[in-house]
């Protein structure tokens, strides 16, 4: 099944005797009640928001025993970080760059130089962050690389050049 819960499963019971059902906890819309007979249903999954994939159980029960059990393998959450871009510049007067971060986790953003100042440096999610940089000082253009760690560990950078 996929992660985002798209895929719903329709199960059909026959049976003879009353029976009821238990699943785990992130596939639902079972029946409240002891059933009896035959059954169709729609089982409707929950979005994984977790990176590693999950595995499950639906079980079909009469007086304690299991008649029937499907073990329910869920797709893991996609390892979503990306940047609209790669590499910005600025000119000697210094000012506002924008950036937009894609992402299903948190993430946090390091970098080491005085004269960049962004905001925010950590979130959840899609967000848009602003690199203010200061006037350059000097005639030299000078360079930072600015990553971006998610909380799987997976990293992106960006590189600001301001030059003269």
């Amino acid at each position: 099944i996929a992660y985002n819960g798209s895929a719903n499963a329709i199960v059909t019971i026959t049976s003879n005797t009353t029976w009821h059902m238990e699943a785990s906890e992130w596939i639902t819309n079972l029946p409240l009640t002891e059933m009896q007979g035959d059954a169709t249903l729609t089982l409707y999954v929950d979005h994984n928001t977790n990176p590693p994939p999950r595995y499950g159980f639906v079980r079909v029960i009469h007086n304690g025993q299991v008649l029937a059990e499907n073990v329910v393998a869920q797709e893991a959450w996609p390892d979503l970080l990306e940047l609209n871009v790669s590499e910005m510049e600025i000119g000697p007067e210094g000012g506002d760059l924008t950036f937009h971060i894609t992402s299903n986790q948190s993430w946090v953003i390091t970098y080491n130089e005085t004269w960049l100042h962004l905001r925010p440096t950590s979130g959840f999610a899609n967000d848009d962050v602003t690199i203010t940089v200061d006037p350059l000082p000097y005639l030299r253009p000078r360079t930072s690389i600015i990553t971006i760690k998610a909380n799987s560990g997976k990293t992106v950078t960006l590189t600001v050049t301001q030059h003269q």
